[in-house]
């Protein structure tokens, strides 16, 4: 296998670690960020190319990383106007935690989420009843 080819695991992990520290650096509050984009998808396909060993420990461990991002994106978007993108960046935290860690029990995250949610949405509807009838 060939330095810098496609198959090559630590290109794929350089170029992972390169983007998500450009997105911690630049991008971090940005729910759009393609950079944590980039960095999931290179962490994804060492994955795809090594079945154990130091790669696959450290795209573990970037996924990891990048899942804990869209946890603290969820935590900040638990307020009366951002409510509703919370859910999908906490479904993007659980879905890279099974991949990150596989063993992870996951249920007390999503009681502590759910609850918060709930109550976010049970404040926002009390404060405005006519306005927010949907909730």
């Amino acid at each position: 296998m060939e330095v810098g080819s496609p198959s090559d695991p630590q290109t794929w992990l350089i170029r992972g670690f390169v983007y998500y520290d450009k997105f911690t650096k630049l991008d971090k509050m940005s729910r759009d960020a393609k950079s944590r984009n980039v960095a999931e998808e290179a962490f994804s396909k060492i994955l795809e190319l090594v079945t154990a060993g130091n790669f696959t420990e450290k795209a573990n461990k970037g996924l990891y990383n990048i899942a804990v991002s869209y946890n603290n994106e969820a935590a900040r978007s638990m307020n009366d106007k951002d409510y509703h993108l919370a859910g999908e960046s906490f479904d993007n935290f659980r879905r890279l935690m099974k991949i990150a860690r596989p063993n992870v029990d996951l249920r007390a995250k999503n009681i502590e989420f759910y609850n918060s949610l709930g109550f976010i949405l049970h404040a926002t509807y009390n404060s405005d009843k006519k306005g927010q009838a949907e909730l």
